[in-house]
């Protein structure tokens, strides 16, 4: 199952973050917080969207990865300390 659109280039120009979430699903975060949140369960959908090149401007600040695996589950353990 390929999560993220790739390539034979080994880097890339966008942060992306892979979190659990019930199904899968992506999202473009955009560096203008008045543009709406990009969601597609699609990973195409992903490289559709950003068709400049690498080195320009694209407008997005990050890409969120959710995926229904319990290794991405996040396990919160509080420690008492002592005074």
């Amino acid at each position: 199952m390929d999560s993220v659109p790739f390539n034979s280039c080994s880097c890339s120009s966008l942060i992306t973050s892979v979190r659990y979430g019930p199904r899968r699903q992506f999202q473009l975060i955009f560096k203008d917080p008045s543009k709406p949140i990009f969601e597609t369960e699609s990973p195409k959908e992903l490289s559709m969207t950003r068709r400049k090149a690498k080195w320009e401007d694209h407008g997005v600040k990050e890409v969120r990865v959710y995926l229904p695996l319990d290794i991405l589950k996040v396990v919160h353990i509080s420690f008492p300390f002592d005074s």
